[in-house]
């Protein structure tokens, strides 16, 4: 009995220890919290997990990278507040072979107040066709009610601009329901 005690005492002596360590409280230096939220990605690996825009910095004086613009998308006529962020360098397509060319995800919420994801990209297949694919999710992405609606086209399904990615008037659609129309114009963030 006295050294399963002996045991707790020393895991939790070890664990209290070891929180400190983990936490990543920046809050006592601000400027050291700016510099992490600033840093470029060092691998691919780091850049899809979390997508940074790559935008010219002198509009806003060079936190480009850490700005979420805002705008707006239509969905089957409502019009949703969508922040955009994007990453438009090559990254490996990981078991698809080729490379994304440019991946953007915004995030925002419907009338409903319902989670809605917008997600897309542009892909080079190994032969050096080149499609768009765009997903709407709507939803809580762990419940059973989610609305996954998608559109997957040739390229000039997205337009994406420097630092912008458009569309107007695509369909996207679950499988075997009704399409629904899709538009945007946004701005990355």
């Amino acid at each position: 009995m006295r050294s399963t005690m002996t045991w707790w005492v020393a895991v939790l002596v070890i664990v209290a220890l070891a929180l400190p360590a983990c936490s990543n409280d920046n809050s006592a230096d601000p400027t050291e919290a700016d510099a992490d939220a600033t840093a470029a990605p060092t691998s691919n690996a780091d850049a899809r997990s979390e997508p940074t825009s790559r935008t010219d910095e002198g509009a806003n004086g060079g936190d480009a990278e850490n700005a979420s613009a805002a705008g707006a998308m239509i969905l089957g006529g409502e019009e949703i507040a969508i922040s955009l962020r994007c990453f438009f360098e090559e990254q490996p397509r990981a078991g698809l072979g080729g490379v994304f060319t440019h991946s953007a995800q915004g995030r925002g919420t419907n009338a409903e107040g319902e989670p809605v994801v917008l997600d897309l990209t542009r892909a080079r297949a190994e032969d050096g066709t080149v499609g768009d694919d765009i997903n709407v999710d709507i939803g809580d992405p762990f419940g059973d009610d989610m609305v996954s609606l998608r559109a997957v086209g040739p390229e000039g399904l997205i337009q994406f601009g420097e630092a912008s990615a458009s569309a107007d008037d695509v369909e996207v659609s679950q499988f075997g329901a009704e399409p629904v129309s899709l538009s945007f114009d946004l701005a990355c963030g």
